[in-house]
């Protein structure tokens, strides 16, 4: 890429069926004034955009920027409280609930607390929408998207959510990501790790070695449309993502600590 332009992503299908709803409720709700982006999109989809595809992606994930100081924007968790309606089951809808209701969503209740998460499931899909509670790691990059000039989510940032968001309760996709991101984004894989920090990243190895047989078995349902090149990940997830977890630990410097187990469980 020459410098100074602005890489042009793909997303997968059937990720892509949503984007222009998405688009619809981030222009609606969370509209962009003046030069500072108001949002940026992430997750496992555009690392599949980034990765030719390295496996089939359903769901698109908006990240909503907190305000600078002195700002009144509308916040998520402010949305998700402003009651629009009163549903028929005597539930209440809230006006962003009804916008994305009216162009097929239906909301996925998220745990009480969680005023800062909104998901909403399509036939196709799922879009997500997070305000993060505290400001990204990594500066958001321009990319263009269809005909849209959008920002992303950093690599590294969408890895390090993977690892230490998640990645002691993590679903199968996340480490078959981090075994492909060995090859695909080693150097935003170590800065990911790096930022996590040596303990968090030996009780993932921990939690990643204890369910190799649980993913191997989820992997064969979870994980569609995976490339030829990544078929081996995609048998046993767990034990590539763990390896290669291992090898960007040693390259920026941590000790692997956790207690391995051979193969089949034998100390």
């Amino acid at each position: 890429m020459q410098a100074g332009t602005i890489p042009k992503l793909a997303l997968p299908e059937p990720a892509a069926q949503l984007w222009p709803v998405f688009l619809k409720v981030m222009d609606e709700f969370f509209p962009t004034e003046g030069i500072a982006p108001r949002w940026s999109v992430g997750g496992g989809t555009i690392l599949a955009a980034d990765w030719d595809e390295h496996r089939r992606s359903t769901d698109v994930d908006g990240k909503i920027q907190l305000p600078a100081p002195g700002q009144t924007k509308t916040r998520l968790c402010d949305l998700a409280r402003e009651l629009a309606e009163s549903t028929p089951e005597g539930g209440a809808r809230t006006t962003l609930d009804a916008y994305v209701e009216s162009y097929g969503g239906v909301l996925i209740p998220a745990p009480a607390g969680m005023e800062h998460m909104r998901t909403y499931g399509f036939p196709t899909g799922r879009i997500d929408l997070l305000e993060p509670e505290e400001p990204g790691l990594w500066p958001m990059e321009p990319v263009q998207i269809g005909q849209r000039l959008v920002f992303r989510e950093a690599t590294a940032s969408i890895l390090y959510g993977k690892l230490a968001g998640r990645g002691t309760d993590p679903p199968v996709r996340d480490p078959f990501d981090i075994a492909v991101a060995g090859e695909k984004a080693p150097s935003a894989l170590d800065a990911a790790v790096r930022t996590a920090g040596s303990e968090r990243m030996n009780a993932v190895l921990q939690v990643w070695q204890e369910k190799e047989s649980e993913f191997s078995t989820w992997s064969l349902v979870d994980l569609q449309d995976v490339k030829p090149l990544w078929s081996d990940f995609r048998e046993d997830p767990g034990y590539h993502g763990r390896r290669t977890l291992e090898e960007a630990m040693r390259r920026v410097g941590f000790q692997v600590e956790y207690r391995r187990m051979h193969r089949g469980g034998i100390p």
